[in-house]
């Protein structure tokens, strides 16, 4: 499975990567929220989920931190375990 990271935090950089990543592939695939450059994670979870995202992973902080909110908005996260 490939994953997207996000750290630049940039939305339109990270929009674009998601297309190439559609572009490229028809599978599912994630992105990396690198929680140390979220200014706002509602936005990020919102965006993520409006973008198709399968699932997300988390860095940089709690893996636990957004769990909720991702899995609330209809995300996978590696909390399964």
């Amino acid at each position: 499975m490939g994953i997207i990271e996000t750290s630049s935090g940039e939305l339109d950089a990270i929009r674009d990567e998601i297309a190439k990543m559609k572009d490229l592939t028809d599978r599912p695939f994630g992105v990396n929220i690198a929680q140390a450059f979220v200014a706002d994670p509602t936005v990020i979870v919102d965006f993520v989920n409006s973008q198709g995202v399968r699932f997300v992973t988390t860095s940089a902080g709690s893996p636990t931190r957004y769990t909720a909110q991702l899995e609330d908005a209809g995300l996978r996260t590696g909390n399964y375990c």
